[in-house]
């Protein structure tokens, strides 16, 4: 709730509506948000601390905020890009392109969310943000794509493109260096190689 009355506070110091969808968003993010630091909490207490530490975390199981994880993180995705091509937000910047900003968003969520599963660090959020080298890559990716996007500075595109080229193969080669042990190497080498064949068919590339 707390995300969501900032947004609306904004706005009205700006006097600027604010989009459903763009609320819908704020509310999904800040759920998504509290059920991942719910989660690394029951992960790193025993059923016998629950009782004496915090009792509203006995009231929560793994399974349970897996499930709610899953569905905010889909509202996140889904209400952004719904946002993106609303007739409002369309008006205003005067472009249909903010749709494609949305891949940096599935990577933020999907990220925090491999960060929290497989390593528990979704405790502190902020931590993530000023820390995490792939998060803070996607970041500035997003920020330089939406700037480009509503400003129309195209000659930066193909930067870009190039930047979220290194962003992929940045998360591809963190996710696998955690379970990598030497009789996989060749596994992950063909990984490479199938991803870089797929990024030379990306717009810019040099199969383009």
């Amino acid at each position: 709730a707390g995300f969501t009355l900032r947004v609306l506070g904004g706005a009205a110091v700006i006097s600027v509506p604010v989009s459903s969808w763009l609320i819908l968003t704020t509310m999904f993010i800040s759920l998504f948000l509290g059920v991942m630091k719910r989660h690394s909490e029951l992960e790193q207490m025993s059923d016998d601390q629950l009782g004496s530490t915090r009792k509203v975390l006995a009231e929560y199981s793994l399974t349970f905020t897996n499930q709610i994880a899953t569905v905010a993180a889909a509202g996140v995705i889904i209400c952004y890009a719904l946002y993106t091509v609303s007739p409002r937000t369309v008006s205003i910047f005067g472009s249909e392109n903010l749709i494609y900003t949305t891949p940096f968003v599935v990577f933020g969520i999907f990220r925090f969310m491999y960060l929290e599963y497989l390593n528990q660090k979704g405790e502190n959020t902020t931590q993530i943000m000023l820390t995490d080298i792939p998060m803070i890559i996607t970041v500035i990716l997003y920020a330089a794509t939406t700037v480009i996007i509503i400003y129309k500075i195209f000659w930066m595109k193909r930067k870009i493109i190039l930047l979220s080229k290194v962003l992929i193969l940045i998360g591809l080669i963190t996710s696998c260096s955690s379970n990598l042990s030497e009789k996989n190497f060749d596994e992950l080498d063909i990984k490479i190689v199938d991803v870089q064949s797929w990024l030379n068919l990306m717009p810019g590339g040099p199969g383009s």
